[in-house]
């Protein structure tokens, strides 16, 4: 959660009784947090958000690492494209974490996609996006060692801004991408994938703006983006 101009971190026991909590800050700048930005890989803790301040390019990415002792083992900034941008969520991996978030891009922003390993290095880092407004939610390694990414995209076909998933081979390198387009403007916020038949999966809703106002919304594609 955010407390003050920092963060904080706490982990329980199986009861629910505080074991530990941490306050964390960075420098000169303040933070906050998106979305579902916590995840355990191995005896790591890996934990995003992002920091605004004059140690920042107006909105930097930001990524704390901690023990499962609560000892803070390393404070990461993310710049990309010397630009605003931001960690949405982090989702761990065997030897890490798959970050998505935003990054500079052709229309403003960006869908930003990025490999850390269990200290916050980041080992790989890719974006996607339209000629407009894009940013990411979601990121999964799928079965055969390729993503899956999911967001927002304000031109990837029909009226008005989309639901925007991306599917990579497992260098990163774009397979498909779909845009998922309603009534309204929709922003897809998670993604499943099926891991036998390679289906997937991704849940989001519509922003309220015209027909039908705000709803969720399940949108189920194969293997090869249908």
């Amino acid at each position: 959660g955010e407390v003050g101009d920092g963060l904080v971190v706490l982990r329980t026991d199986s009861t629910g009784g505080v074991l530990w909590t941490r306050q964390l800050a960075e420098g000169d700048n303040d933070e906050g947090i998106y979305d579902r930005s916590l995840a355990i890989s191995g005896d790591r803790i890996l934990m995003g958000g992002y920091a605004m301040g004059p140690n920042t390019a107006t909105r930097d990415g930001l990524l704390h690492v901690l023990d499962l002792d609560g000892n803070v083992l390393a404070q990461r900034l993310i710049d990309v494209g010397f630009n605003s941008n931001a960690v949405h969520t982090v989702n761990a991996t065997a030897d890490g974490g798959l970050i998505a978030g935003r990054a500079t891009g052709e229309g403003s922003y960006d869908m930003l996609l990025m490999k850390v390993d269990q200290d916050g290095v980041v080992q790989d880092s890719w974006s996607y996006g339209s000629t407009g407004w894009d940013w990411a939610y979601e990121a999964i390694r799928c079965t055969d060692r390729g993503m899956a990414l999911v967001g927002y995209g304000d031109d990837v076909g029909g009226p008005a801004p989309s639901a925007y998933l991306v599917r990579t081979d497992s260098l990163g390198q774009e397979l498909w991408a779909r845009g998922v387009d309603g009534a309204s403007a929709d922003e897809g916020y998670t993604v499943l994938e099926d891991s036998v038949s390679g289906d997937l999966y991704i849940g989001g809703r519509t922003l309220g703006m015209g027909t039908p106002g705000t709803r969720g919304f399940i949108t189920k594609f194969t293997a090869s983006g249908t």
